[in-house]
């Protein structure tokens, strides 16, 4: 039984290490959005 708690104490860690990875790239992704989108109207 007491592997049990280890493993959701991982599954938990490792959910939130995506969730911070997300974090750190989401205005990242968002730049490369906009600047796809200035590109496709010809504007610098």
């Amino acid at each position: 039984m007491a592997k049990c708690p280890v493993r959701r104490a991982a599954a938990q860690a490792a959910k939130e290490g995506v969730r911070e990875t997300l974090e750190v790239s989401e205005p990242e992704a968002l730049k490369e959005i906009r600047d796809a989108l200035v590109a496709q109207r010809g504007r610098p």
